[in-house]
C-alpha cells in the first residue's frame, strides 16, 4: 500500500512538473519577442510615442489572456474594434480613448514606454507583445506645415498561428492621421471689391481698410483633452473698430455666426490694437475641419510723422493644440502691410532756388481743376489727413525755410493750390501737381514750387494794384472836372 501511495504522489508531482514546464514554455516567447512597429506620414524631427494599454499572457492550455491598464481601457477598446481597426480605429473606439486621456485614465505623461524621433517620413521601433496607445508629437517641420496628429492605437499582440498555437505578432505598419491647418490674411484695394496679399497703396491716413482672414478649426480627435481654436489679430499704425458701419462678420462653411457662449467670444482692445476671436470647445468638436472666414475694417493712424515712407502692417494668428493630448499650441502667423506716403514741399524764389521763402499758403486737391480738397491738419510739425472727430486746418503754411511736409497719403497724383503768395511774390495760377511714390517720400528730395517777384493780383483778399487803379481814376475824374470847368471860364469870358 505504501507503494502505490508513493507511486500515486510521484505521478502527480510529475504531472505537476510537466504543467509547469508546458505553462513556461507556452508563454516563454511574450519575454523574448518583440514586434516592429513601423508608423509612416510623419515629418522629420517628429516624435512617436507608444503608451501599453494592455499586457498578453497564455496559459498552460493556450489560452490568451489580456490585462488591461484599468477596467475604463477594458470597457473602451473591448467590443469596439472592427477588422484591421488598429490602423484605422472606429470613431467610438477613437473618441473613448480619447475620453480617457482627457479623464487621466490613460497616462500620456512623459515619453510614454517606448519614443523615437522621426528622421524621415516613417519612424520605427521595436515594441513587447501588447495593445498601445501612439501619439506622435509634433517637430519644428510639422508645426511649421501647422498638422495636428491624431491619437491611433497599435495592435501588438501575438496572433494565432494555423496550428493554434500563439505566436509573436507580425511587423505592423501604420500611417498617423492628421489634419492641416490653414492661414492666409488679406486685404481690399481701395475702389476694389476682392482681396489681396499685396501690400496696398490707396489708402490715406484716416480711411478704413478692410481685411479678410481665411482658416479652418482643427480636426481634433472627439473628446480631446485640449480642444482649443482663437484668432488673434494685432494692428501697428492701424485701430482695429467693430461697430454698424464697420462690423466683424464671422462665418463658418458659409453661414454667419453670431457671438456667443456656444459659439465664440469676440473681445476688442479699447485702443483697438488688438482683437481676439476664441471659439467654444464644444464648437470645435463639432465642426472639424470647417471653414472659417473674418471680415473686418482698421482705420489707417501710421506710425509716426516723419517724411519716410510710412509702413504699417496688420498681423494675425490662430492659436490652436497641436497635441491635442496636452497643453502646448502653436500659434502660426501671417502678414500684411499698407503703404503711405509723404512729400516736402519748398517754396523758392524762381531766379534762385537757394532763396526759401516764407509766408506761402496752400492747399492740397485731388484734380488739377475744382475737384475736392484734402483736409489735413498740423500735427507737431507736419501736416496729415485728418482722423475721424477732427477738425481741418485751412491752409498748409511753409515754415521760415519755406518747407512744408504732408504725410500718410495714398500713392497717386494730388494738386497744390497757392492761395496766399509770400510778399512781394505773385502767386501762382495753376495748380502744381505733385505725384506721390516712394521718391517723393525720400528725405532728401523737395517738391519745388517756385515763385516770381511781382505785385499780387486783387484775388486773394489783398489790395494788390488796387491802389493804383484808384488813384488812376482820381487823377482822371479830376482832369475832367478841370476841363469842364475851363470851358465854362471860357465861355464867360
Amino acid at each position: 500500500m505504501k507503494k502505490i501511495l508513493a507511486l500515486v504522489v510521484a505521478m502527480l508531482l510529475a504531472l505537476g512538473m510537466v504543467s509547469a514546464l508546458a505553462a513556461t514554455g507556452a508563454d516563454a516567447f511574450l519575454a523574448t519577442s518583440t514586434v516592429s512597429v513601423t508608423v509612416t506620414g510623419v515629418k522629420t524631427g517628429d516624435t512617436l510615442h507608444l503608451y501599453k494599454l494592455g499586457t498578453p499572457s497564455v496559459d498552460a492550455n493556450n489560452q490568451m489572456t489580456i490585462t488591461w491598464n484599468n477596467d475604463e481601457i477594458k470597457e473602451a477598446i473591448v467590443g469596439k474594434t472592427t477588422e484591421n481597426w488598429s490602423y484605422s480605429p472606429t470613431a467610438a473606439l477613437q473618441a473613448g480613448v480619447a475620453k480617457l486621456v482627457a479623464d487621466n485614465k490613460i497616462s500620456v505623461a512623459g515619453n510614454g514606454d517606448y519614443h523615437k524621433e522621426a528622421t524621415d517620413t516613417s519612424v520605427q521601433v521595436d515594441v513587447a507583445p501588447g495593445y498601445y496607445l501612439a501619439l506622435v508629437r509634433q517637430g519644428d517641420a510639422s508645426k511649421t506645415a501647422k498638422v495636428i496628429y491624431q491619437n491611433m492605437l497599435i495592435d501588438a499582440i501575438p496572433e494565432a498561428g494555423e496550428d493554434g498555437i500563439w505566436a509573436t505578432h507580425a511587423a505592423v505598419e501604420a500611417t498617423v492621421k492628421s489634419a492641416s491647418e490653414s492661414l492666409d490674411k488679406k486685404q481690399q484695394e481701395k475702389g476694389s471689391t476682392t482681396y489681396t496679399d499685396d501690400d496696398i497703396v490707396g489708402y490715406k491716413f484716416g480711411e478704413y481698410v478692410p481685411f479678410q482672414v481665411t482658416t479652418n478649426i482643427p480636426s481634433y480627435p472627439n473628446n480631446s483633452k485640449e480642444a482649443t481654436f482663437e484668432i488673434t489679430d494685432t494692428a501697428t499704425g492701424l485701430k482695429l473698430v467693430n461697430n454698424v458701419d464697420y462690423p466683424v462678420t464671422v462665418k463658418v462653411d458659409g453661414a454667419a455666426v453670431t457671438a456667443g457662449d456656444d459659439t465664440y467670444t469676440l473681445t476688442l482692445a479699447a485702443d483697438g490694437t488688438t482683437m481676439s476671436i476664441a471659439f467654444a470647445k464644444a464648437y470645435i468638436l463639432a465642426h472639424p475641419n470647417a471653414a472659417v472666414e473674418v471680415t473686418y475694417s482698421a482705420e489707417l493712424l501710421g506710425n509716426d510723422n516723419d517724411v519716410e515712407v510710412d509702413v504699417t502692417n496688420n498681423k494675425v494668428k490662430i492659436k490652436y493644440n497641436n497635441n491635442p493630448d496636452e497643453s502646448t499650441y502653436q500659434e502660426p502667423e501671417d502678414e500684411v502691410k499698407e503703404k503711405t506716403y509723404n512729400f516736402t514741399l519748398l517754396k523758392h524764389d524762381k531766379d534762385n532756388e537757394n532763396k526759401a521763402l516764407k509766408g506761402a499758403k496752400f492747399t492740397l486737391w485731388d484734380a488739377a481743376t475744382e475737384g475736392n480738397k484734402i483736409a489735413l491738419k498740423k500735427d507737431g510739425t507736419v501736416y496729415r489727413p485728418i482722423k475721424a472727430g477732427e477738425t481741418a486746418d485751412e491752409y498748409i503754411e511753409v515754415g521760415d525755410d519755406g518747407k512744408a511736409t504732408v504725410v500718410g497719403l495714398a500713392k497717386t497724383t494730388y494738386y497744390l493750390q497757392e492761395d496766399i503768395a509770400p510778399a512781394g511774390y505773385t502767386r501762382m495760377q495753376t495748380r502744381a501737381s505733385v505725384a506721390v511714390s516712394e521718391t517723393t517720400s525720400t528725405a532728401d528730395v523737395d517738391v519745388k514750387v517756385p515763385n516770381e517777384k511781382g505785385v499780387e493780383l486783387p484775388t486773394t483778399g489783398g489790395i494788390g494794384t488796387t491802389i493804383f487803379y484808384i488813384g488812376g481814376s482820381i487823377l482822371v475824374l479830376a482832369a475832367v472836372i478841370l476841363l469842364v470847368t475851363k470851358r465854362r471860364m471860357n465861355v464867360n469870358d
